[in-house]
C-alpha cells in the first residue's frame, strides 16, 4: 500500500517519516524543505516545514489551494499534512531531478526541442489550475521541478503555491513576497509598489515568456547581463526595454519560439496569450523545434546566470525553529548552484 493511499491532504503522524543523510533541499522565507522516506510504504517525499506562528496565513492559504487540486502529472501533489509544536508539516511529491534550470546545465547541451517539452508542460500545468479558476502568481524557475536528473526523461512539476489566488474569489492581493523578475507589468504597475493588485490568470502567462525567453538564450529578457539592480528591471518591465529578439544570439532559434515570446511578453494583459492559446501556437502544433543541440554558449551562459540569481540568496542549515525568524543567523552564501538550494526570495 503506497503513500497516495493515505488520502489527498489526509492528516499524517510526525512519526510516519523519517529523515536520512543529506536530506535537506532548500528554504522559503519561513520555512524549509527535506526529503523524508514514508516508513511503511518506502515512497520518497518532500515535507516543507513552516513555522506556526510566523506564517499561519501563508501555510493554511497553501494548503487549502493543494487540497482543490486534483492530481495533474504536471503539478506537485499534496500527499497530507501533519503538526509538530513548533511546525506545520506539509508531505508532498518529490520531484528527483530537482529545478528545471539546473537540470539543462548538468545535462550539457540541450535543444529547442527540449525546452518546448518543458514548456509545455508549464502550459498543461497552468491550463489545469486555470480552469480550476485559481492562479498561481509566482512563477520562477525555482518552483519548476523536474522528475528526474536527465532531461529527455524529465517531465516539469508546478510546486509552491504559496502566493496563489483564487480568481473568483475577487480580492485584492498583496504584493509582498513576490518575485518582481518575472512580474507582468500590470502587477508592478500601481503607483505604490505595495499597493494590492487583482488576480489575473494572465499574469502568470508574462512569466512564462520571461522562463522561456532565459531558457532559449540564457538571459534575462530585462537584465541581460545578470547585475541589473531591482529598480532597473522593474523599470525596463514597466517601459518594456527588452532585449531584441533577432539580435546576436537568436540566430539559432526558430521563428515560431520568437513568435511564441512575442506573444507572452505582450504588455497588454488583454491581448496576451492564454495558457490555452499558447498550448495551441504553432511551436506545438507543427513541432517545428529544432531537434539539434542550441548553440555552445548556451549551457555556460545559462549557468552564469542561475550563479548570478542564485549571489543574492544563502545557504543556512536548519537548527531550531527561531533559527527561521532570526535574521542574524550566520549564514554562507552560495559557491556552486548544484551546492545547497537554499534561497531568499528575490
Amino acid at each position: 500500500m503506497g503513500l497516495c493511499c493515505s488520502g489527498h491532504g489526509a492528516v499524517m503522524s510526525e512519526t510516519a517519516f523519517v529523515f536520512e543523510g543529506n536530506a535537506y533541499i532548500g528554504k522559503g522565507s519561513h520555512s524549509k524543505v527535506f526529503r523524508a522516506k514514508h516508513k511503511a510504504s518506502g515512497d520518497v517525499v518532500a515535507i516543507k516545514m513552516i513555522v506556526k506562528d510566523a506564517a499561519r496565513h501563508e501555510w493554511q492559504h497553501e494548503v487549502s489551494v493543494m487540497k482543490m487540486l486534483d492530481v495533474h502529472p504536471n503539478v506537485i501533489e499534496l500527499k497530507g499534512t501533519y503538526e509538530t509544536d513548533e511546525f506545520v508539516c506539509v508531505v508532498m511529491e518529490y520531484a528527483s531531478g530537482g529545478e528545471l534550470f539546473q537540470l539543462l546545465i548538468r545535462d550539457g547541451a540541450y535543444s529547442e526541442e527540449i525546452a518546448r517539452k518543458f514548456t509545455r508542460d508549464t502550459l498543461l500545468a497552468l491550463e489545469f489550475l486555470h480552469n480550476q479558476g485559481i492562479v498561481h502568481g509566482d512563477l520562477k524557475p525555482e518552483n519548476l521541478l523536474v522528475t528526474s536528473k536527465h532531461a529527455q526523461k524529465a517531465r516539469v512539476k508546478l510546486a509552491d503555491f504559496s502566493m496563489s489566488a483564487i480568481i473568483s474569489a475577487k480580492r485584492l492581493v498583496d504584493k509582498d513576497g513576490l518575485t518582481w523578475a518575472y512580474c507582468a507589468p500590470e502587477v508592478l504597475g500601481a503607483a505604490d509598489d505595495d499597493a494590492p493588485y487583482a488576480a489575473n490568470s494572465k499574469r502568470d502567462m508574462w512569466s512564462v515568456g520571461v522562463i522561456l525567453y532565459i531558457m532559449l538564450s540564457a538571459m534575462h529578457p530585462f537584465d541581460p547581463n545578470g547585475r541589473y539592480s531591482k529598480e532597473a528591471i522593474v523599470a525596463g518591465i514597466l517601459t518594456f526595454q527588452m532585449v531584441n529578439l533577432e539580435t546576436m544570439g537568436w540566430g539559432d532559434v526558430s521563428a515560431d519560439a520568437k513568435d511564441l515570446i512575442r506573444r507572452l511578453l505582450c504588455r497588454d494583459p488583454t491581448k496576451r496569450l492564454s495558457a490555452k492559446e499558447a498550448l495551441q501556437h504553432p511551436w506545438f502544433a507543427h513541432e517545428s523545434a529544432p531537434t539539434l543541440p542550441l548553440q555552445c554558449s548556451l549551457r555556460g551562459g545559462l549557468n552564469v546566470y542561475v550563479r548570478s540569481m542564485h549571489a543574492r540568496f544563502r545557504v543556512c542549515p536548519l537548527l531550531h525553529a527561531n533559527d527561521l525568524c532570526d535574521d542574524a543567523y550566520s549564514c554562507k552564501e552560495v559557491d556552486e548552484c548544484g551546492g545547497g538550494d537554499c534561497r531568499e526570495e528575490v
